[in-house]
């Protein structure tokens, strides 16, 4: 102990200048996340009023494109996969953010018309600017492929005999597909766009 208390007093010089070199880098960094956050801070603030006195919104228009179904032998079962191709485009004046996609299926002759989820979802997306579009990707799996096909059955069976009977009555409906996008705008306001198709 004696050596170590004749070690510090030899070299507190030295130890001194150590000590505010750690305490000029540390007050340096907090002074740089500081002013980032400042910086940032104030950027979120100037887009916020800029946003509210423009009245600009962010609206993000929803399309299925192109539908494909695979399937894969894993030697005990059949493995399904109904991929559903769609596109985001951001046709308001001002960016979105947090966007969260969901794809499902309303069945039409199921119990309450159920509804039939895809697989992995929602979807993310961090944000997309004034007239940027995305291109992604949800799909249903096995389970939820033979549920669709089986209220699409019902829906055949049901026109099938309307045709033999009075052909002039309205086609019975099938299961309809439903793509739900939800977005915030700038000051965390949250909006929804809707697109669904029935599936014949």
């Amino acid at each position: 102990m004696v050596t170590i208390f004749t070690f510090l007093e030899e070299h507190s010089n030295l130890i001194g200048l150590c000590s505010s070199i750690c305490m000029l880098f540390v007050t340096t960094i907090y002074a740089v996340i500081t002013w980032w956050n400042a910086k940032n801070s104030k950027k979120i603030l100037f887009e916020t009023i800029k946003q509210n006195r423009e009245e600009r919104q962010p609206y993000i228009v929803p399309t299925i494109g192109d539908v494909k179904g695979s399937s894969f032998d894993t030697s005990t079962s059949m493995r399904i996969q109904l991929n559903f191709n769609y596109k985001l485009e951001n046709v308001g004046d001002s960016s979105a953010v947090t966007i969260y996609t969901m794809l499902y299926a309303r069945m039409e002759y199921q119990s309450d018309h159920k509804l039939v989820y895809a697989h992995l979802m929602p979807n993310y997306k961090h944000s997309l600017k004034v007239g940027q579009t995305t291109k992604e990707m949800l799909h249903f799996e096995t389970d939820e492929f033979r549920e669709i096909i089986e209220d699409l059955e019902i829906s055949y069976a049901k026109n099938m005999k309307r045709i033999e009977t009075d052909p002039t009555r309205i086609p019975f409906k099938g299961p309809s597909i439903i793509l739900r996008t939800l977005y915030q705008n700038m000051i965390g306001q949250w909006f929804e766009s809707v697109f669904g198709a029935g599936i014949t």
